[in-house]
């Protein structure tokens, strides 16, 4: 195995075992992978979509990076993308990956996401919609086969 590399028997081959943020999102699996290898414990991960309807014409790329930029200095933060909607209304999403309820609720409630959302307002048809989730393991699935 090369140097550098920490061997996880729940996947069956090497990992890198660097903390840089690229490597903690591209080794993710089974939503507990960093947690484990860097915490000797299970963090439960979860992911959080936060939908918004805008007004028509509204830009709210700007806001959704300054959401990004300072998420990113919270405790658990992994990732987030930005989504919006093809066809229809006008939609948009952040699909947030955070390392515990805890991280995202302390997220959630500061006052600088409130002060963002306030300065926002104006963009949006109604309040954001948030749906929290549990992230599912996939190693805990398994395969049965269909027999005749």
């Amino acid at each position: 195995m090369p140097s550098g590399n920490v061997a996880d028997p729940a996947l069956g081959f090497p990992i890198p075992s660097s903390t840089r943020e690229e490597d903690k999102i591209r080794y993710w699996y089974s939503g507990d992978l960093y947690g484990r290898l860097h915490h000797g414990q299970r963090e439960q991960m979860i992911k959080v979509i936060e939908g918004y309807e805008l007004k028509k014409g509204a830009d709210i790329q700007p806001m959704f990076l300054k959401l990004r930029s300072y998420a990113m200095t919270f405790p658990g933060f992994v990732s987030v993308e930005h989504i919006r909607s093809v066809k229809g209304s006008s939609i948009a999403a952040l699909l947030y990956n955070w390392e515990g309820l805890q991280n995202w609720e302390a997220w959630e409630s500061s006052k600088l996401r409130q002060q963002i959302l306030r300065d926002t307002e104006v963009f949006l048809v109604s309040e954001p919609r948030i749906t929290i989730y549990e992230v599912v393991p996939t190693s805990a699935w398994t395969y049965t086969s269909l027999k005749p």
